[in-house]
């Protein structure tokens, strides 16, 4: 039984009106280095997430293309995250991030900021409980793809006083360790493999996979 004033919801449930809280980047036909300028808007891809610093990197497109993969777009206090290789990392974008697009190897994870402060969730992202669920359930043969679907569902404790975000992660972190039924129900107990871009990209999108967190916690 949870604390008085405590509530469950998932990532999915905490997105801005209007605006997907979980967004996969486009498919690669649809930002090839042809499209590259040497000025524009901003590409974000692995390289900023990795080396944890949003300028990093000099891929842009101009606004042509911008308008197009508009859906991609980022904005101040989006976590960005790694869905191929090195699974799970993150990053914050800052209020003065460059405006721009995720790549096809990110996913966007945009909140609604007056229900949850965004570090709170990358708090939690980051946690060894929350990577070792990320690894053991990435889909794929040599190279691990994270699926969509699991940070849609991926399960969050919402303390009830906002302003204390970080304390709250660790005690959230610590519930939900131990709660079992909050998780989200597999649909199939067999691991899928990707073993080939397609279906890499496919993963990427959530259109395979449940996320099976349930069968990781037992």
């Amino acid at each position: 039984m949870l604390p008085e004033g405590w509530k469950h919801a998932t990532i999915e449930n905490l997105g801005a009106k209007g605006k997907p809280a979980v967004k996969a980047g486009p498919f690669g036909s649809s930002l090839k280095k042809e499209y590259y300028k040497p000025f524009g808007y901003k590409i974000y891809g692995q390289e900023q997430v990795i080396s944890n610093d949003e300028n990093y990197g000099d891929y842009f497109i101009d606004e042509n293309k911008y308008n197009e993969l508009k859906s991609c777009s980022v904005s101040p206090g989006d976590i960005l995250i790694s869905l191929v290789g090195t699974i799970g990392q993150t990053l914050l974008l800052s209020n003065s991030c460059q405006q721009g697009i995720i790549n096809p190897r990110l996913l966007r994870i945009s909140l609604n900021k007056d229900r949850i402060i965004p570090a709170y969730i990358q708090y939690i992202l980051a946690s060894n409980f929350t990577q070792n669920i990320l690894k053991r359930w990435a889909q794929g043969g040599t190279m691990g793809v994270l699926n969509a679907e699991m940070i849609k569902t991926f399960p969050i404790l919402l303390s009830p006083n906002r302003r204390r975000s970080r304390r709250s992660s660790r005690r959230g972190i610590v519930r939900l360790r131990g709660r079992r039924s909050f998780w989200p129900t597999a649909s199939s107990r067999k691991k899928p493999s990707c073993s080939n871009s397609s279906q890499a990209k496919n993963a990427c999108r959530g259109s395979r996979g449940s996320g099976r967190i349930t069968n990781y916690m037992k």
